[in-house]
């Protein structure tokens, strides 16, 4: 993960950008290391922007402020899978914005179009759980309720059939 994040951080110049917006603590965990890495120390804008569970579309809890409507920002994410999440931030800002994920996934049906975007990896379309990832259900042995609430990596879940070989 940190040769990923050092081929990111090569890419990114922070004082391009009007703003540098952090998607919840997956993405300022990423900003935090992209940042060190180049030695910068301003502070990013906390924002809030959700995937519902297995659906298209975005719920919005904290929004991109409205003095940055039509700015140029850095918007933050560890992980980009529909990119619908990127698309509905994008809405306010300006088209010279810059989109940054540690990982996305390839093979998602409907994924969204971002013109301007840096992606780390890419990789199959597993379940992935980022920092800060809310987990509510318990039924099975590989998730724990909160299990990811203060880890800081990406944790990636196996297809179902080899996960039962592993654990059942």
């Amino acid at each position: 993960v940190d040769r990923i994040i050092n081929k990111l951080a090569d890419k990114i110049e922070f004082s391009e950008y009007d703003a540098i917006l952090v998607n919840m603590q997956g993405g300022y965990s990423l900003f935090k290391d992209l940042a060190s890495k180049k030695s910068f120390t301003g502070k990013p804008i906390e924002i809030e922007y959700h995937r519902p569970d297995n659906s298209i579309g975005t719920n919005i809890i904290t929004p991109v402020p409205e003095y940055l409507r039509d700015k140029k920002c850095l918007v933050v994410d560890d992980i980009a899978d529909r990119k619908t999440t990127f698309q509905s931030i994008l809405k306010s800002l300006s088209d010279e914005s810059l989109c940054v994920a540690l990982v996305t996934k390839r093979g998602i049906p409907d994924q969204a179009y971002i013109k301007n975007i840096i992606i780390g990896a890419e990789l199959d379309n597993i379940w992935l759980a980022g920092k800060g990832m809310n987990i509510d259900y318990t039924d099975d042995p590989f998730y724990q309720k909160d299990a990811f609430r203060d880890y800081g990596g990406i944790v990636a879940r196996p297809p179902r059939e080899v996960l039962s070989k592993l654990i059942y």
